[in-house]
């Protein structure tokens, strides 16, 4: 996608993948897993901006293979240390919570 077509929020989430991508790598080597986790929970807020601002599935075919892309990144990194699919959401945001 060109430079113009991101969102603010998608670039911010681009950033925070690449900062926490090698401390959550260099922790996963060290076996120090809270720490990796701890990283990987960083990213929180940047991805529910994403989600909430962010149209992933946009009918510009460049624009929704570039922010798949970045989910895919997001998953690349995580799926070292958890099963993403796994994660469940618990408080006041779950559905019904």
């Amino acid at each position: 996608a060109r430079a113009g077509d991101a969102e603010p929020a998608e670039g911010a989430l681009a950033r925070e993948i690449d900062r926490v991508g090698p401390l959550l790598s260099g922790a996963a080597a060290r076996g120090a897993y809270a720490e990796a986790l701890s990283a990987l929970a960083s990213l929180r807020p940047a991805i529910d901006r994403f989600f909430d601002e962010v149209l992933v599935m946009d009918e510009r075919a460049e624009v929704r293979r570039a922010r798949l892309g970045l989910l895919a990144r997001f998953d690349e990194l995580a799926r070292g240390i958890v099963d993403v699919a796994e994660l469940a959401v618990e408080g006041p945001r779950a559905a019904g919570g």
